[in-house]
């Protein structure tokens, strides 16, 4: 694992109706597989959402969740994704904090200071291309903080979700070939 980093854990109480996660765009509400998936993830890491993200040029668009909800596009460096394992190197990326609010990098970010949401425990991992780069993220998260060592097995457990995801993600990929990665995989994704 790459990252956990134990932080003061608190108790936020903001209601689940503070956030609003993502829906899928292009294929996503209809693609079982990938919400039977994303629903593993959620259910692995004993978290209340869990997402699927494509990276593009400065945006971060999710194109899958669970649970299913409207669809979001954002600045890279907006999303906890991006601030977080884009910054890390090596090809099998996981982070995870028990308490987004007391993470040095993560307390000022708009989903984590109550500005769109209040997540406090996160837990994500990279999702990379043929090549090794960074395609995406698979995220899970929760708006009430966890201890260190949940949030250290539940980032195990979302690198093995995030193993399989990647297993179908190049399965389809290899279906379509002279293409982009992303674009096989997802559809060109509306900006």
């Amino acid at each position: 694992m790459d990252g956990v980093r134990s932080t003061t854990a608190g108790n936020d109480s903001h209601a689940l109706a503070t956030i609003r996660p993502p829906q899928p765009m292009n294929q996503g509400l209809q693609d079982v597989q990938l919400n039977m998936l994303l629903e593993q993830a959620r259910r692995a890491t004993g978290t209340e959402f869990a997402a699927l993200n494509v990276l593009r040029d400065d945006l971060q668009v999710t194109v899958a969740s669970a649970p299913a909800a409207g669809p979001l596009t954002i600045g890279r460096t907006e999303g906890i994704c991006g601030r977080i394992l884009c910054a890390m190197t090596g090809l099998h990326r996981v982070f995870a904090t028990p308490d987004a609010g007391t993470d040095p990098d993560l307390h000022d970010s708009p989903w984590v200071s109550g500005e769109i949401a209040a997540i406090r425990f996160y837990v994500g991992a990279s999702l990379t291309g043929s090549r090794g780069e960074l395609l995406g993220t698979l995220c899970a998260f929760s708006l009430q903080s966890t201890t260190f060592a949940r949030a250290e097995a539940a980032a195990m457990r979302l690198a093995s979700v995030r193993d399989c995801l990647q297993h179908v993600l190049d399965a389809r990929w290899r279906d379509v070939p002279g293409t982009d990665y992303g674009d096989a995989i997802f559809g060109p994704l509306a900006s």
